[in-house]
């Protein structure tokens, strides 16, 4: 009896493990998992900008000078072109002034080059010409004049005042009424008397026959050669005297007389040279004077040449560059809005000396200003996001100060050189804003969402779902109650968590979601 009761005790204890063991398989955890879809998926960068002004400016003046005006306070609205401050120009006014009259004067005489010469010009010279004819006709008439009076002294000088010192004194053997002590100055001076005998008597054959056409200047060539041959004569005939020695038949007087008549014929000679010239160098001068106004005549006739002409055209582009230069310093005496928009800085004042040295020193620009109308964000990408970038990529915009609100834009600018923040790498990028909004201020805090890349109708797996080896990403994809590791190959990331698969799990597929495993 005791060994069936044992016996039974056994059999419910195999049965109650047996029950237990099968419910215990039915309450084995389960593998949690994630389906692969279908769909699509954005890539963006997130970022925070500022809103900056498109454009702006800093203005100073070019050159030195003393502000007579200021136009505007900060604050202002400016249009294009509207002026901001002037300097005085009283000074480039009066030079301007100069300028204009230059070019005028240069012009006149350029046009009067270019009509040529007036008949009345023309009359003028004709006189000229005529006035230097006769004034030649006088200076020729008074050449002939010297050239006679000339040899008339010499005739006088040797025939008057030197036979008496001869015997056959006009004949070719002239013979001294006294010695010299030089016994040499015998011997010259009866040489020379007979040869300047001969000579007078070929200058006075030679005059015979001179007219105001023959060659003047040559017959004065002559004639200052024989007064030239007479005065040495002369001369040595005083010296000869005053150390003559009388013959038996002259008398002392007579030695004492000779010499006073050498003297004056000395006189007498030096007026005869003196008159020759005199009529030369007047001869000379009508002459050359009458061939000047010749040639201005002809000039005058002929007109300007082209180089005159051209030349005095360079007169004028210069003076005309001279009144474009001085409108140039007048333009820059007057700083004028190159943009539409609203004035940050205005330093000038009343009377106040500005210098060129202003604008090259930092933060010391006259006149700032910025464009209301047209707004861009600035940001600075870090560089393992500025490679998605491209320009022309939508961007969706909100402001901390239009809470609520998004903004459309666009990348217009992606710099190409870095810029070091904290000593991390980033790149500046601008960011168009796709209308303008009265709200929208310059300095504003924006904060930037930048689709860099659109999948659609592709498989999508959550981030949490995929894993990483060694040999890159894989997922768990499970079978039943097994999974097996396959690698996968992704695509872009999504800011909602998913991923997207190119290759590796197919839409619909069970993959283990690790991020839940008990």
């Amino acid at each position: 009896m005791k060994k069936r009761i044992i016996i039974g005790s056994i059999i419910v204890i195999v049965a109650a493990l047996a029950v237990w063991g099968y419910f215990a398989s039915q309450n084995k955890p389960v593998v949690p998992t994630v389906k692969a879809t279908r769909g699509n998926i954005t890539e963006t960068v997130l970022v925070t900008g500022t809103t900056t002004p498109i454009q702006s400016v800093d203005l100073s003046f070019e050159q030195v000078g003393k502000v007579s005006a200021v136009y505007v306070n900060v604050g202002d609205k400016v249009k294009t072109g509207e002026p901001l401050v002037e300097l005085e120009k009283s000074g480039l006014l009066a030079q301007l002034a100069q300028a204009n009259a230059s070019v005028a004067s240069a012009q006149a005489q350029l046009d009067e080059l270019k009509s040529g010469t007036r008949p009345e010009q023309i009359a003028i010279e004709e006189v000229r010409v005529a006035n230097a004819q006769v004034a030649l006709s006088q200076a020729q008439k008074s050449m002939i004049d010297a050239l006679i009076d000339a040899n008339a002294k010499a005739i006088d000088v040797m025939h008057n005042k030197t036979d008496e010192d001869f015997a056959n004194p006009q004949t070719n053997n002239p013979i001294l009424n006294f010695s010299a002590t030089d016994p040499q100055l015998n011997i010259d001076l009866v040489s020379e008397k007979t040869a300047i005998e001969n000579a007078l008597s070929a200058w006075g054959t030679s005059l015979g026959a001179i007219t105001a056409d023959s060659d003047l200047l040559s017959a004065s060539a002559d004639a200052k050669k024989y007064l030239s041959q007479i005065k040495t004569f002369i001369d040595k005939l005083n010296d000869a005297l005053s150390t003559a020695i009388p013959a038996s038949a002259v008398s002392q007087a007579s030695v004492a007389a000779w010499k006073i008549d050498a003297g004056a014929a000395r006189s007498e000679l030096g007026l005869a040279i003196s008159g020759v010239g005199s009529a030369e160098t007047g001869l000379s001068s009508a002459q050359a004077n009458l061939s000047l106004e010749n040639n201005n005549l002809t000039l005058q006739k002929a007109g300007s040449t082209p180089q005159q002409i051209a030349a005095q055209q360079a007169v004028v582009d210069q003076a005309k560059a001279g009144i474009q230069g001085i409108q140039v310093q007048l333009g820059k005496t007057v700083l004028r809005s190159p943009i539409d928009g609203v004035i940050t800085v205005q330093g000038a004042k009343l009377g106040q000396i500005v210098t060129v040295t202003t604008s090259a020193i930092a933060n010391s620009s006259l006149i700032s200003i910025i464009s209301l109308k047209q707004l861009e964000i600035d940001a600075d990408i870090p560089e393992v996001d500025v490679g998605r970038l491209a320009l022309g990529q939508p961007v969706s915009i909100t402001f901390d100060a239009l809470q609520g609100e998004t903004f459309k834009g666009s990348v217009m600018e992606i710099d190409p050189a870095e810029t070091i923040i904290g000593g991390v790498v980033n790149y500046k990028i601008k960011v168009a804003l796709a209308s303008t909004d009265p709200r929208i201020k310059s300095g504003l805090t924006a904060n930037l969402s930048i689709q860099t890349a659109v999948r659609t109708n592709v498989v999508l797996l959550p981030q949490y779902a995929i894993q990483q080896n060694n040999q890159g990403p894989f997922v768990r994809v499970v079978n039943g109650k097994t999974t097996t590791d396959v690698p996968v190959t992704l695509g872009i990331r999504g800011n909602d968590g998913n991923v997207e698969i190119i290759s590796g799990v197919a839409e619909g597929q069970e993959v283990q979601n690790v991020g839940l495993n008990p």
